[in-house]
Formats: structure tokens, C-alpha cells, sequence
């Protein structure tokens, strides 16, 4: 059976792109690529020798492999170790396209990267490890499928970038089984899954009454909050009044089957709305809506015609999505508001 074993370079805030140099991955005006060199001596290169020690194949992310095939090809050193296995060594590629993979054993995952990596690690063969490819990791962790973690946590904040924990990353428990420290102040650390997250509580048994009244006020207040962001997506989105519970499940549930038409170009923008639509379940959940998440979505993902995707979605095109922390875009809201609104009032007629 083989595993699939992370190897990443993080900052202290979790920050993991571009650690090789400033053009490596300036996406999203990433300015400061090549973080890990100046703080990369000989000790350190040796600990990566045991991570490259034992037999294994390469498990990337588009991107990075992409970043990896314009390199390793071309290091002239035939003795020069990691290019050497990483040349001969088979790579696996998750990506969302066809791409024409050019290096030395590469292979495709397809389209259905879980189900393709779940079959691989059912498998006898070499364990999968993976390099950079922070996109893939937040699919890996969601669908719990790493089995071995080593990060390297270099001394220093960068403040944004792509992270190693983003948006898909889902709880869970780590079990220490190795780390050491080293003279430039980086720290490798080894973990394996291990299990839920354990809770506990070094609050009083019996609440103070100070505390009941803070708890009411933080719950009441985010309740008010949750509130104001409903109306405000409202308003984004076109709607006369603000949406009500059910409403906003739908819109929820509506954007995700809307821009799985997207295709693997606008990936992006698609993240963007699925980010979106997670939130908005979880305002109507925390709002008190106790009708089941799965059915909504069923339902609407079935009534969804495909013959009116290309209508709503062909003026998103060349729209790109905004960056983390920015609102969304009115214009794009407003034109998916054209195929909503009548929606959501066909349902809010249907259960009134």
C-alpha cells in the first residue's frame, strides 16, 4: 500500500510560495520568492537527503510541475542527486485540463484526482511524495488522503501567499513522531494523522455570572453580524430586500452547479464562488435553518437545465475573480442576479 507523504517549505505564518526564488511563482504580486536560500546551508541539505532517501514518486500540482519540468531537465550535473531521481522517477499530475506533459515519466491523473489517488494508494508501489503544488494539498487535505507531513519552518513572516493550510483543510489531530532544529533557525518537523481534535476546558465548572453575560453578548452579536452580511450580499446580488434563510441556501446551492460549467480555464473563479457559496450555508445554518443542506442542493443542481449555463456564464469569461479579502465583483453578481432572482422568486411563490 503506498502513502502519500507532504514535504513543504512554510514561513512561520504558514506561507509556502515561491521558496525557491523570486520568479518561481510571482502570482498575486508575491514579491518575496526565494525565502528558504539564504537560510539553506549543508546541515539542512542533509535532512533533505533523508526525506529524498527512500524510494518514491512524485505526486505535483499543475503548477508546480510545471515549475519543476522547466528546471530539472536542464541541471547539466549528472551526479547532482535530487536531479537524478526527480528525472527518473515517475510524476503524477493532478490538473483540472489536458496539459501536454513533456518530462521523462509523467502521467496524468485525470479528472477525478481523488478516486485516481485513492486507487494509486490501494496500490503496491513507492510512496507519492509532494513538493510545493498548494492548490493539490487543500484537496488532499479535504478528502483526509496524507498520510506523512514534514515541514520546514523557516524563521521569518511573509505575511501573504499561498498557504499550506488554506481553504481545504478540514480538523484533525497530529501526532509529533520527529523534529530537529537547526544553526540557521529552521526547524523540521514530522507528523502523522492522528485522529479528531481532542478539546478540553480551563474554564470555571459553574460560569460566573460576568461570563454568562459575555457569552450572550459575543452570540448576539454575531448574530447581528451574520445578519448584515445577508442583507449585504443582497444588495450585491440586485434583490430589493434582504435574502431570507432559505434564500440564501439557494444562491448557495445555485452557484456551485452554475460554474462547474466553467471548465478547468476560469478554475479560479470557480474556487471563488465555491469559498462563497460554503459561507453562505454556513450563515444559514448559524441563523437557525434546519432544512437539510443535501436535499436543497440536490434539487436545485436538478432543476438547472444544462442548456442555460452558456446564457448566464459566457459574459464571466474574461472576468477575473478578486483577490483574497476584496468583495466580490458587482458586475458579476449582478449578471448571475439575471438567472437568480427569477429563481428565487419562483421558489419563495412555490412555499408561500
Amino acid at each position: 500500500m503506498r502513502k502519500i507523504i507532504v514535504a513543504a517549505f512554510t514561513s512561520l505564518d504558514g506561507v509556502m510560495q515561491a521558496p525557491g526564488g523570486p520568479q518561481e511563482d510571482p502570482t498575486a504580486g508575491f514579491t518575496l520568492g526565494g525565502w528558504t536560500a539564504p537560510l539553506f546551508d549543508q546541515a539542512l541539505g542533509a535532512a533533505m537527503g533523508d526525506i529524498f532517501g527512500r524510494p518514491f514518486d512524485l505526486l505535483l500540482g499543475r503548477k508546480t510541475y510545471d515549475i519543476f519540468a522547466a528546471h530539472w531537465p536542464y541541471v547539466t550535473d549528472a551526479n547532482h542527486p535530487i536531479a537524478r531521481v526527480f528525472n527518473e522517477t515517475t510524476k503524477y499530475v493532478a490538473s483540472r485540463s489536458k496539459p501536454k506533459l513533456a518530462w521523462q515519466n509523467s502521467r496524468l491523473l485525470g479528472e477525478d484526482i481523488v478516486t485516481a489517488l485513492k486507487k494509486l494508494k490501494g496500490e503496491n508501489g513507492r510512496d507519492l511524495l509532494v513538493q510545493g503544488s498548494s492548490d493539490l494539498l487543500q484537496t488532499l487535505w479535504q478528502n483526509r488522503l496524507v498520510d506523512e507531513l514534514s515541514v520546514l519552518i523557516f524563521p521569518l513572516v511573509l505575511g501573504k501567499g499561498k498557504r499550506l493550510f488554506g481553504a481545504g483543510a478540514v480538523p484533525g489531530g497530529l501526532k509529533l513522531v520527529k523534529s530537529q532544529s537547526y544553526p540557521t533557525g529552521v526547524i523540521v518537523a514530522h507528523y502523522q494523522p492522528d485522529g479528531e481534535v481532542k478539546t478540553g476546558s480551563f474554564q470555571l465548572a459553574e460560569p460566573s455570572e460576568a461570563e454568562v453575560a459575555r457569552r450572550r453578548n459575543l452570540s448576539s452579536g454575531l448574530r447581528q453580524r451574520r445578519r448584515h452580511s445577508l442583507s449585504s450580499r443582497a444588495s450585491d446580488l440586485g434583490q430589493d430586500r434582504p435574502l431570507d434563510l432559505a434564500d440564501a441556501r439557494l444562491v448557495a446551492a445555485v452557484e456551485g452547479p452554475l460554474l462547474d460549467a466553467l471548465g478547468a480555464q476560469q478554475a479560479r473563479l470557480r474556487q471563488h464562488f465555491e469559498v462563497l457559496a460554503h459561507r453562505r450555508l454556513a450563515d444559514a445554518e448559524l441563523l437557525g435553518d434546519e432544512h437539510a443542506a443535501d436535499a436543497v442542493l440536490h434539487q436545485v443542481a436538478v432543476d438547472l437545465r444544462p442548456e442555460m449555463r452558456p446564457r448566464v456564464l459566457e459574459p464571466l469569461q474574461d472576468e477575473q475573480p478578486p483577490l483574497a479579502g476584496q468583495r466580490p465583483h458587482r458586475r458579476r453578481n449582478r449578471h448571475i442576479a439575471n438567472f437568480l432572482i427569477p429563481y428565487l422568486n419562483v421558489k419563495r411563490t412555490q412555499r408561500e
